[in-house]
């Protein structure tokens, strides 16, 4: 606020002193010195008005000004003699200006000179007073001027030795380069000598880089005659892109080729793995259904032998049923005959009432006998009923037994079906590993091949980056000649505009010469009225021809002035030119670096898009995950389905048998999975500590590439201040500007090897999350794996479990099959106590009672085996209609089994080619790695001697200050010998003072052109210094980045 208070008031003291430029807060103390000096010359005037009539001051005086004259000339040679680029283009453009302004000053003056002689003596005294005060000033700031004029040019002389240094250097770097390219010239030779015997299109790209070579020696030979050459050297480029294009589907289709090759490597060693599981799945399958078949062949002679048993039980029945209905028959005509003979006695008994009276005891002893009949006629209609009841249950048996007949057929039909299936399967595993072996013997083929084309495209890639190169070089020399065209057309106007100005001039010269003209016409008449005046003014006369003198020679200096005008408007239109071409370079560069952001653009879209593809692929391993999870869990329900059938068809001995072998087999199956376990936790491992190391790798690879970041923002900053730099030191560095293209070419080349290796950097992330994916699914895998293992230890325990309960149930079957033995001999031998009975019977009649009550008890008997029988021919249909329920579930099962074993084929083949991908990978990194480390090397080269700059340009900052304070010194000095100086001054006479005082105004205008400059170059040393702190603050950063 101070500060704003102070300037607005000088500001207020200048224009009320009619200073009419404008001014900044950073030139406040140079205000302040103005004012002082203005003060000054106001009090120096008033003390000159004082002093009119002093002779010995006027002669002072005029030893001053020769003396100021004499330091102007001094100091117009010492800008001569500066070096061009000290000033720059808004300084000279003022100077010229200023020139001009003098020209036009120095004739005012000396057309004042001829009017001071007639105007009044008070008048002139006073103007003179002033004047001479403002020659002072004018040559204090002179001095000023002078010295820092000095400084410029001893900055520029450091500034030249510095840049010739960065020159040398770089020649350093350019003769490096040179030599790599030549040893990548003699790799391609030797390569070339040795590969060729290869391919006849090798033949043609060796021609083509030969003609290449060729041609880029022409090219580095004839870079003056580029414009000549440009049609052929299109005609080459377009050559050239038709062989890269035809480069590049060559090596697509070999990348192509090469994956498929992969592919089918891998599809075919997963087909052979899933071949070798379907063959021994369907070997336990053809073992297990071998094992049913003889189970079903045991069963189904043992349901024969059961069969013929009943049959002969219903034959022998048959034939009893058919002795007792002859039995039943003989009795009932017996027992007819009986009852006729009774009722026939009964006829003679009521004819003979009388006598039955008498015998009535024998009719009592008859009607017992009746009833004794009846009784036994009730249970011969309950034994037909009876017979009717088993012919029924026979029938019943029959039907069953012709059904289990046909369960047999089919049964033994679906064995025959599934041995062919068995054959067919044999066969197509024989024609699958025939297959495999000519695959093996083709993949032999192609890694051989794939071998040659590998080496075909580490070539073609090398031939890929010195085609670019080339290209890089025409597009180079195409933009060159484009500026050079641009160029020519800006000069030319500034030619046509030049002599505008020189036609200007031109008339400007004739206006003059008129004006000198009158001057000289104006000069006699003066010379007359001198003439008239008396002898006391020949002193005057004297001293107005020594003026005349003088202002001759200052048309002569004016002449030389116009000269040295000239001359440096050509340097102007040279400087003009160098500055529109670093103003396209600067456009150019921020194309490039629009560019470049494009392309930042378009990687991010690329890494979106591959995010994109990874969460479509995490949700397909989701997807995956939930139908190997069903799977499970239908190969869980088919194995327990497969349990249920064990326990229904394990009735036997052989079954139990079956059991233990399968259960040796699970054993070994759960040994070669604990196996294939550790083998997989092993991979695991490995590919865990192949993952830290990537990590690692990457974590490095990150920080270097953080560092190679900000040493390549600080290459960017300092190759802007070396073209700031270049743009100063043109002229005197034209022999060095093909060097320095050929550096800008190699920093471009950098740049693009940067942006490869940023590219290759996202694409290396995206790898490593996919690879961390890999990890996570592995992980995952691994504990499904334990899962399933833990689940298949259960099922043994389970098996081993069953497998005790079957013994048990098998000893349970032995007790009962004993049990039904012993009750089959008990039926046969009640069997033949009823053949005993029966005849009894017949002999017997009495008996009968006694013989059907044990009938009776031996048909219950009979019934609840048959009863038994029958619950058995149930179970037993039961468990065939289960079994082919099963069977047909099995198959569907075992049809969704392929399915997921071709889904697992794929799975696997994924698996291998992510593996093969990760190993190239893995190659690629470690590749990447070592090109890093050689290039931060490179790097922290470059940081060092940066560093040295910019230590160099501290030194040389304090340097300026150290000089600004010796000026400020000098100053004070100029003006304590100016203060004495003035009060040795005395005014002579009236015509010394008048050119005094146009002298001062002249040179008042010159000091205040000069102030512009130096307040111009203040405001320089303050932006290179505010430079020169941001570039510490920016290496700070750096060391601490590296550290």
């Amino acid at each position: 606020m101070e500060e704003q208070r102070k300037f607005k008031l000088l500001k207020s003291k200048l224009e009320a002193l009619n200073y009419k430029h404008s001014f900044s807060l950073d030139s406040l103390p140079l205000i302040e010195a103005l004012v002082n000096d203005i003060t000054y010359l106001n009090s120096s005037l008033s003390r000159l008005r004082m002093q009119k009539s002093d002779p010995e001051s006027l002669r002072e005086l005029s030893g001053r000004i020769e003396y100021l004259n004499r330091e102007k000339i001094k100091l117009e040679e010492e800008i001569q003699r500066g070096s061009i680029n000290s000033i720059p283009y808004d300084e000279r453009e003022t100077l010229n200006k200023g020139l001009i302004d003098l020209r036009r000053e120095n004739q005012m003056l000396s057309q004042k000179l001829l009017n001071a002689q007639t105007v009044k003596k008070d008048f002139v005294d006073e103007k003179n007073k002033e004047y001479v005060d403002k020659l002072y000033s004018d040559y204090v700031y002179m001095k000023k001027q002078f010295e820092e004029s000095e400084e410029n040019t001893q900055k520029l002389v450091y500034d030249n030795r510095v840049l010739q240094d960065r020159i040398r250097a770089l020649e350093g770097q350019v003769d490096a380069l040179r030599k790599e390219l030549d040893v990548s010239i003699d790799t391609i030779k030797g390569i070339s000598n040795e590969n060729r015997s290869t391919v006849e299109e090798y033949y043609s790209l060796k021609n083509a880089l030969s003609g290449y070579e060729s041609k880029c020696a022409e090219y580095e030979d004839e870079n003056n005659s580029l414009r000549n050459n440009l049609q052929k050297v299109q005609q080459h480029v377009r050559s050239l892109d038709q062989q890269l294009c035809n480069l590049n589907k060559e090596l697509g289709k070999n990348r192509n080729e090469l994956e498929m090759n992969s592919s089918t490597k891998s599809r075919l060693s997963s087909q052979l793995e899933s071949l070798q599981r379907q063959v021994d799945i369907l070997q336990n399958e053809s073992t297990q259904l071998h094992n049913l078949r003889d189970n079903d062949k045991m069963t189904i002679l043992d349901l024969e032998s059961k069969y013929k048993e009943i049959e002969d039980l219903y034959r022998a029945s048959q034939e009893k049923i058919r002795s007792f209905q002859l039995e039943n028959q003989a009795f009932s005509e017996s027992v007819r005959d009986k009852a006729e003979e009774l009722r026939d006695k009964v006829e003679e008994l009521r004819d003979k009432s009388e006598e039955l009276r008498a015998k009535d005891q024998i009719i009592k002893n008859q009607d017992k006998d009746l009833r004794d009949l009846k009784h036994y006629i009730i249970k011969y209609e309950e034994c037909q009923e009876e017979i009717s009841n088993l012919k029924g249950e026979i029938d019943e048996n029959s039907i069953e037994i012709r059904k289990y007949r046909e369960e047999n057929n089919n049964l033994k039909y679906t064995l025959k079906c599934k041995d062919e299936d068995i054959r067919q399967l044999k066969n197509t595993l024989d024609q699958y590993n025939r297959e495999v072996e000519i695959l093996k013997r083709r993949l032999d083929d192609e890694n051989s091949k794939v071998e040659s084309l590998n080496s075909i495209i580490k070539q073609y890639s090398q031939i890929e980056e010195q085609l670019k190169a080339s290209r890089n070089q025409y597009e180079d020399s195409i933009y060159r000649e484009r500026q050079l065209k641009k160029d020519i057309e800006q000069f030319q106007m500034i030619v046509q505009k030049n002599e505008e100005k020189i036609r200007y001039g031109q008339i400007q010269q004739e206006a003059l010469q008129n004006k000198l003209m009158i001057f000289e016409q104006e000069n006699d008449k003066m010379q007359q009225n001198i003439l008239e005046i008396s002898a006391n003014d020949n002193t005057k006369a004297m001293e107005i021809s020594r003026y005349e003198n003088q202002i001759q020679l200052n048309y002569s200096e004016i002449d030389e002035l116009k000269r040295k005008v000239l001359e440096k408007e050509q340097m102007v239109k040279n400087l003009s030119d160098e500055i529109r071409d670093r103003q396209k370079a600067f456009i150019a560069e921020e194309d490039h670096a629009n560019r470049l952001n494009e392309q930042v653009i378009q990687l991010k879209n690329f890494i979106s898009s591959l995010e994109g593809t990874r969460a479509d692929l995490m949700k397909k391993l989701e997807n995956y995950s939930i139908s190997d999870i069903e799977k499970d869990n239908t190969l869980k329900n088919y194995k327990e389905e497969l349990q249920l059938l064990k326990k229904q068809l394990q009735i036997s001995e052989r079954n139990a048998n079956d059991g233990l072998i399968e259960r040796e087999k699970n054993i070994k199956i759960i040994n070669e999975l604990q196996y294939e376990n550790t083998k997989k936790n092993d991979e695991i491992t490995s590919q865990k500590s192949n993952i830290d190391i990537l990590n690692r790798d990457i974590n490095d690879l990150n920080y270097k590439l953080k560092s190679i970041l900000t040493s390549e923002d600080n290459f960017k900053r300092c190759w802007r201040d070396s073209e700031i730099e270049k743009a100063r030191v043109t002229e005197i560095n034209l022999a060095m500007n093909l060097q320095l293209e050929d550096n800008k070419k190699t920093i471009s080349r950098f740049q693009s090897q940067y942006q490869d290796i940023s590219k290759q950097l996202s694409y290396r992330d995206n790898e490593i999350r996919s690879l961390e994916e890999r990890y996570k699914a592995l992980i995952y895998e691994k504990d499904s794996i334990s899962n399933r293992l833990e689940e298949n230890n259960k099922e043994l325990r389970i098996k081993i479990e069953i497998s005790a309960n079957l013994q048990k149930d098998k000893d349970e079957l032995i007790q009962k099959l004993r049990i039904l033995s012993e009750e089959f001999d008990k039926l046969h031998r009640s069997y033949d106590f009823l053949n005993l009975d029966y005849k009894k019977l017949i002999g017997k009649s009495a008996a009968g009672e006694n013989l059907i009550e044990s009938l009776k008890q031996q048909e219950d008997v009979y019934v609840k085996t048959i009863k038994q029988l029958e619950e058995d021919l149930r179970d037993a249909s039961r468990a065939a209609e289960i079994s082919e329920f099963k069977r047909i579930e099995a198959e569907k099962t075992s049809e969704n089994l392929l399915k997921d074993m071709h889904s697992a084929k794929n799975i696997n083949r994924n698996l291998d080619l992510s593996q093969n991908e990760m190993q190239r990978k893995i190659m690629m990194i470690d590749n990447e790695k070592a090109y890093l480390d050689n290039k931060c090397r490179n790097y922290d080269i470059e940081i060092s001697n940066l560093k040295s700059q910019l230590d160099y340009e501290k030194k040389k900052s304090a340097e300026l200050e150290s000089r600004y304070l010796a000026n400020k010194e000098s100053f004070r000095r100029s003006e304590i010998e100016d203060e004495k100086m003035r009060n040795l001054r005395n005014p002579s006479s009236e015509q010394l003072i008048s050119e005094l005082y146009k002298q001062i105004e002249t040179y008042k205008a010159e000091s205040i052109k000069l102030e512009m400059n130096y307040m111009k170059l203040f405001d320089e040393y303050n932006q290179k210094k505010q430079m020169f702190s941001r570039a510490e603050a920016r290496i700070a950063e750096l060391e601490m980045g590296r550290r």
